[in-house]
């Protein structure tokens, strides 16, 4: 399984990125400390508005959730591109200090 530190993604160039997504295998994002909880903390904040009625109150409560993803820049355009060529977060494990994101990619989109 191919694995990327968050460190190092954020220093790639967006094409790098681009590239990285056209690879249709699994990988892995790794996180240590506040940056690996802040992109936890964000992808919960993902998965529970997925999954509401999106009414106005889950609407406000994403909007306040959401802000842990501004911390996180150089994960988001690698969760963005993915999401948009058919991976998913499939798991996120918390070992100590360091968080692992896994990216799977759906083979039925």
């Amino acid at each position: 399984m191919r694995t990327y530190n968050y460190d190092q993604l954020s220093r790639m160039p967006y094409s790098d990125i681009c590239e990285i997504i056209l690879v249709k295998e699994e990988f892995k994002v790794r996180a240590t400390d506040s940056t690996g909880l802040r992109i936890s903390l964000f992808l919960d904040t993902e998965r529970c508005f997925h999954l509401s009625r999106k009414r106005l109150l889950d609407r406000l409560h994403y909007l306040g959730a959401a802000r842990h993803g501004l911390f996180v820049p150089g994960f988001m355009p690698i969760w963005n591109r993915a999401l948009m060529h058919g991976f998913t977060v499939n798991e996120v494990k918390q070992s100590d200090n360091v968080y692992e994101i896994f990216f799977t990619y759906d083979r039925s989109s």
